[in-house]
């Protein structure tokens, strides 16, 4: 039952976004990384040397712990799926909101009449700039 408890979880997790049990992190090459690093420092005079003096030991334990799946508990896992499903009924909410007020304005009148618009648009520019020049000659 656990197992099948577990089996839930992991899926819940997936359709959320939110499994950390599944990273897929790459192996830890720390000879071809010190490499790397290397090659960093003489092309381009980098300096890298801080990078890598961790132990490797040290370096592969950090490794492990990254990778192991079951550090958080089920508490845990049940609390981040609870906010990622509220988060995620929020953004519905947010998302029904924009459909909606967007059918409001894109439906409206006022977007066929804009060619109507235009021509007292211009006009009113027309007086405005007149109005400018007329202020600018008077002062």
């Amino acid at each position: 039952m656990a197992e099948a408890l577990a089996d839930r979880l992991a899926h819940i997790e997936e359709l959320l976004g939110i499994n950390a049990s599944d990273s897929k992190l790459p192996n830890l090459d720390i000879s071809s990384l010190r490499k790397k690093l290397q090659n960093l420092k003489n092309q381009d005079g980098i300096k890298t040397d801080f990078i890598m003096k961790i132990p490797r030991d040290k370096l592969q334990r950090l490794n492990k712990g990254i990778r192991q799946p079951d550090l958080i508990t089920m508490k845990e896992k049940l609390i981040a799926i609870d906010f990622a499903r509220e988060l995620m009924l929020k953004r519905s909410e947010l998302l029904e909101e924009l459909k909606r007020l967007s059918e409001v304005a894109f439906k409206s009148d006022d977007f066929s009449k804009i060619p109507e618009f235009e021509s007292t648009l211009t006009q009113a520019e027309k007086e405005l700039s007149e109005a400018l020049a007329d202020a600018v000659k008077n002062t």
